[in-house]
C-alpha cells in the first residue's frame, strides 16, 4: 500500500499522507514541550532555541526517519536542504518557541 505505489493511491493515500504528516509534527512539537523545560537558561532567547529545534528536526527526518521509508532515495543538494531546514525553523521551529516560552512563563491560562 506504501511505497512507490503511493504515488497512485488516490484518496487513501492523501488522507494517510496527511495524518503520518500531522502526526509527526505533533509529536515533535509535544517532544519540544517536554524537553521545554530542561533548557535551563537556554529557553530564554525563543529564536536561537527554535532555530535550533528547526535544524534538529530537519536532522533527524533527513538522516533517520526519511531512510526508514520506502521512498528513493536522492543525492541532497545544499540549496534544496537549506530551503528545507528553513521552513522547518520559521514553520516549526520558532513559533512552538515562543507558545512554549508564552506557555512555561505564566503567559497561557491554564
Amino acid at each position: 500500500m506504501f511505497g512507490a505505489s503511493a504515488h497512485t493511491g488516490g484518496t487513501d493515500m492523501v488522507i494517510y499522507g496527511l495524518l503520518m504528516h500531522y502526526g509527526i509534527a505533533y509529536f515533535f512539537t509535544a517532544l519540544f514541550f517536554v524537553l521545554y523545560p530542561r533548557l535551563g537558561g537556554g529557553s530564554q532567547n525563543p529564536i536561537l532555541i527554535g532555530v535550533l529545534y528547526g535544524i534538529f528536526i530537519w536532522l533527524v527526518m533527513n538522516l533517520a526517519v526519511v531512510p526508514l521509508t520506502k521512498i528513493p532515495h536522492g543525492h541532497m543538494h545544499a540549496p534544496q536542504a537549506i530551503i528545507n531546514a528553513v521552513i522547518l525553523i520559521i514553520m516549526i521551529g520558532v513559533p512552538v518557541s515562543f507558545i512554549a516560552s508564552n506557555f512555561y512563563s505564566g503567559g497561557a491560562k491554564r
